[in-house]
């Protein structure tokens, strides 16, 4: 006879309940962003460990006393590779396509169609030639921010060119 196991310790109680409800609040948050493809998945690591022959032959045994149906086995996998199929149609359908960006391509476009300036002082700026003037400008203002010495070396090299 195996002796009973120590109670657990107030200890391991909360580390259980705190797992557990970080377990239930992340099912939660599944449910509410609706990430189909994780719950499938979620539901097929359920089936294998909960309705495999041998868990369910268990209780069946318990309940009526009697054998699991010969088919169950086929059963039971057709149904894990049947939802593991259904998640991956999932994820084929719903996840985001990956966005590439081709940056070599940027400098050879043209101006964007339909836009329009809404006043007489920006109508240049439409352009192609003045927004890539206008990024570059702001690319300077930023690294002059970030890097305060940037500000300053450009101002030397400013008085250096109005001396000469």
């Amino acid at each position: 006879m195996t002796p009973n196991p120590p109670p657990p310790t107030p200890e391991t109680l909360k580390e259980t309940t705190e797992k557990l409800v970080s377990f239930a609040q992340w099912i939660v948050e599944l449910i509410r962003r609706r990430s189909w493809f994780t719950l499938l998945l979620l539901g097929d690591v359920v089936w294998f460990f909960f309705g495999n022959p041998g868990v369910m032959g268990a209780v069946f045994k318990l309940l009526t006393n009697q054998d699991l149906p010969a088919g169950y086995v086929g059963i039971f996998w057709l149904v894990l590779v049947l939802i593991f199929g259904v998640a991956l149609v999932t994820a084929i359908v719903t996840l985001p396509k990956p966005i590439s960006l081709d940056v070599s391509a940027a400098g050879t476009r043209t101006a964007i169609k339909g836009l329009r300036a809404f006043a007489r002082s920006i109508g240049q700026c439409v352009s192609p030639d003045c927004r890539v003037a206008v990024a570059a400008e702001a690319v300077q203002t930023w690294a002059e921010i970030q890097h305060p010495a940037l500000a300053t070396l450009k101002q030397q090299e400013t008085d250096e060119d109005g001396n000469e």
